[in-house]
């Protein structure tokens, strides 16, 4: 059997900027719920934004603890189901404790099954993912009745809610206002815009910690500070989960362990479907425009049903 291999880009959590202050409020909400305090967080942003490595790291951050012979986890990760209603919302719950579903359990008792192994658990938040599968394709009352569910669940247990999802799962807060009351303010993680010299700033600093990753377990790193920033923000427009892809990619195969303009150029090719451009950025002869950058960043808002930021507060 191969032993499976650890990508040096994903063995560790980039935080920095924008990301890292999602990271950090999240994480708040997790600590002050072990503490007693309920609360519930939305936490919206494009695709490969990076949401999938903050649940990661809050999962590290909060691992299964072993207290008076049995197993307590302080926090669970649960999927949310594309076809939302009360059953399928409870089935992910007790797959997301790893819990097994006894046999022709009807709704009601799988419900009040959950409840028990959460209690046991001594689960103190949920981070929901995908949620707006709650509120994608769902009539207006289907929507009310899943945002019902996680009102009332947050309600009886007294745990956290993390919300997790695209900015379209907004439809899930605004058809219910009891749901909405109880949410802190809704934290945006937006991409990184090249026309903001702030983001600019965050989105280097975000590749250089990726460079010191790779100096530090003895990777060779070329690049080239002014002209490779540009390239690597062409191929993400500001999105760290697709640089990180994109990182990752470079690494296959890669046995002189350098990562340069070439082996960039490659991962490229094959890793980045979502390409805004005629031509591969890391190519010598692909030049990029600010103005072809930042009329891609309109357009990854736009897909993503995100307002225009206020560079100025920012």
């Amino acid at each position: 059997m191969v032993a499976p291999v650890t990508k040096v880009v994903r063995s560790e959590g980039f935080f920095h900027g924008r990301l890292l202050q999602s990271y950090e409020r999240a994480k708040r909400v997790v600590e002050q719920s072990i503490l007693g305090e309920r609360q519930i967080l939305p936490l919206f942003g494009p695709s490969r934004i990076g949401k999938l490595e903050i649940a990661q790291a809050l999962m590290a951050d909060f691992p299964n603890q072993k207290i008076n012979g049995g197993i307590c986890k302080p926090l669970i990760r649960v999927a949310s189901p594309p076809e939302p209603n009360q059953r399928s919302l409870t089935l992910s719950i007790i797959r997301g404790m790893e819990g097994r579903v006894l046999s022709k359990s009807n709704t009601s008792d799988l419900y009040d099954q959950a409840l028990r192994q959460l209690r046991i658990l001594g689960v103190r938040t949920i981070i929901f993912d995908e949620i707006q599968h709650l509120s994608e394709y769902g009539s207006v009352q289907k929507v009310r009745s899943a945002a019902d569910f996680l009102k009332v669940l947050s309600d009886e247990l007294d745990v956290s809610l993390i919300l997790m999802g695209l900015p379209v799962a907004e439809r899930l807060l605004g058809l219910n206002e009891q749901l909405r009351g109880r949410c802190l303010s809704t934290e945006l993680i937006y991409p990184y815009a090249w026309v903001s010299a702030a983001d600019q700033s965050g989105f280097a600093a975000g590749v250089e910690l990726i460079a010191e990753a790779y100096r530090e377990n003895g990777w060779s790193i070329h690049l080239d500070p002014e002209l490779d920033l540009r390239r690597l923000y062409a191929a993400c427009i500001g999105r760290f989960g697709i640089l990180i892809d994109l990182f990752s990619h470079a690494e296959t195969n890669n046995t002189p362990k350098v990562i340069d303009q070439k082996c960039l150029a490659k991962a490229y090719a094959n890793a980045v479907n979502e390409q805004y451009f005629s031509g591969n950025p890391f190519m010598p002869d692909t030049s990029i425009s600010d103005n072809e950058l930042n009329a891609a960043f309109v357009k990854v808002l736009n897909q993503a049903h995100l307002p225009m930021p206020k560079f100025g507060n920012r």
